[in-house]
């Protein structure tokens, strides 16, 4: 795969190479600014054969990478999963280091190796830093941090609603042997969940009304069987079709009953499943509730019930995720989901909105911009320059990445700034998947792109890997990368 990325952008770069621009005299007086561009999923080989004029010309005016790694020589150990990959990104450091290996972001060690703005504003407290993130919340949630700015846009209109509780916002330990209640249930547009009779958490219920499919709902696991299924003893099931009232999971979470349930197993149930029909089905059609007791000391995934797997779309699960977190997932059908990359390009112009907003109405020193559709094409529809969908979504980045250069160069100090842009993605792809990709040369290899006057105007002479771009980052900021940090500057012409 790399002699042919190295041949196609042979051809590439002949053809963009007169592009570009000769660095600007004196640009070591200027101000010096960066900005970092995340774009989930981007096989480089699409890249480099998408229509993407945009992206191009940074190519044009830079050194490009087109066989960036995920993974490096040292350390192989995490998932090739957007969790860990983007913690490697933004922390210059691989994931013996920042603890995350995979997309639970259990085990994370942000406070040792941070957020590279830490860094920056360690050095210049003045400094102004900017976080916008797109659909993929848990970049926002868990690794950013020290952003003077920070938003994050879910995904437009209809979604699954995913009520996902980290271990330190759930104050008891869920795996300790122990009987425990988990009730989760939605009540005028929003979902709850309860854990022994107090709420933990809630939000906006994005999934809409549908039908469960699938021929059968699971008790103790869902349709992929029993790999993921409860760890431990259940009993005390119990299904509604409406919202109980606080006092109704009072005394549900207490062994008591509550009326007209859809169903309800008191005992651990001997059956483990029970036909998906009438008003089972209909379920998710109007607000629910769906209970039950359990007992495990299994830290790991366990599902109390759902049907996710049995059909696309149209799921309900109530389960206990990693690390003792909790969830409820509510999952619409594909005809509620078919218009998912017309959102998705909705969310990812969003974010370029904002960022577009951001350099013309304040003085940034740093961005973080994140925009995600090309994962999601590819994850549906297969993540290969073959596949006309997934180049879609990487040429729609593309325009957004051209209305924030433009809102660079626009600016009215533009003379006086010093503008790096470094762009990376997080993985590829094989097929619609790319975990467990460690032996995949199409999932293990990204892109790295640094572009500007003090950039080189060349294909990367040496490999690079997404590490690399933090310590890059810092350099162009006149900032001392940490020792700790595994990357290294690359790109620069001095």
């Amino acid at each position: 795969m790399k002699l042919y990325l190295l041949t196609v952008l042979s051809i590439f770069v002949y053809v963009a190479l007169p592009l570009s621009t000769p660095p600007v005299s004196g640009a070591e007086a200027k101000t010096p600014k960066v900005l970092l561009i995340g774009i989930d999923g981007v096989r480089p080989d699409a890249l480099i054969v998408a229509d993407t004029p945009n992206i191009n010309q940074l190519i044009a005016s830079g050194t490009f990478d087109p066989t960036c790694q995920i993974l490096g020589d040292r350390y192989r150990e995490n998932n090739t999963v957007s969790g860990a990959s983007w913690s490697s990104v933004l922390t210059g450091t691989w994931a013996d280091k920042h603890g995350v290996h995979d997309n639970s972001f259990e085990g994370r060690n942000y406070g040792e190796y941070p957020h590279f703005f830490e860094y920056i504003k360690a050095a210049k407290p003045e400094a102004k830093t900017v976080s916008l993130v797109s659909v993929w919340r848990p970049i926002d949630r868990y690794i950013v941090s020290a952003a003077d700015i920070r938003d994050y846009v879910p995904l437009a209109g209809v979604r699954t609603t995913n009520l996902n509780i980290p271990a330190d916002e759930v104050r008891e330990d869920t795996r300790d042997g122990e009987w425990h209640h988990l009730l989760g249930l939605r009540r005028g547009g929003k979902v709850h969940l309860f854990l022994n009779g107090e709420p933990v958490a809630e939000t906006y219920d994005t999934a809409g009304d549908f039908d469960l499919k699938g021929e059968v709902y699971h008790i103790g696991r869902d349709a992929r069987g029993d790999r993921l299924g409860l760890k431990g003893d259940i009993r005390g099931v119990g299904i509604w079709n409406r919202a109980l009232s606080e006092s109704e999971i009072r005394t549900v979470a207490g062994g008591g009953a509550a009326a007209a349930p859809v169903l309800f197993q008191e005992g651990t149930p001997a059956q483990k499943e029970t036909p998906l029909d009438g008003s089972l089905r209909g379920l998710t059609r109007g607000d629910f509730t769906v209970s039950a007791f359990f007992r495990t000391t299994d830290t790991g995934r366990n599902i109390l019930m759902g049907n996710y797997g049995d059909a696309p779309g149209g799921h309900l699960n109530l389960e206990l995720h990693t690390d003792n977190r909790v969830r409820l997932y509510v999952n619409p059908t594909d005809e509620e989901q078919a218009d998912r990359m017309v959102r998705e390009e909705q969310s990812d112009g969003t974010v370029a909105d904002k960022a577009v907003d951001v350099l013309e109405s304040t003085d940034p020193t740093a961005l973080w911009v994140y925009l995600h559709q090309p994962d999601a094409g590819g994850h549906r529809y297969g993540f290969s320059p073959k596949v006309p969908e997934y180049m879609q979504a990487i040429e729609n980045v593309d325009r957004h990445v051209g209305r924030m250069v433009e809102a660079i160069r626009s600016r009215p100090g533009y003379d006086e700034e010093d503008w790096l842009i470094v762009m990376t993605t997080d993985h590829g792809g094989y097929g619609t998947r790319h975990g467990g990709g460690h032996d995949i040369p199409e999932i293990l290899t990204g892109f790295l792109l640094v572009s500007g006057d003090a950039a080189h105007h060349r294909i990367s002479p040496e490999q690079t890997f997404i590490v690399d771009a933090v310590p890059t980052v810092l350099k162009h900021l006149g900032i001392e990368p940490d020792p700790g940090l595994d990357g290294r500057p690359v790109g620069f012409r001095d």
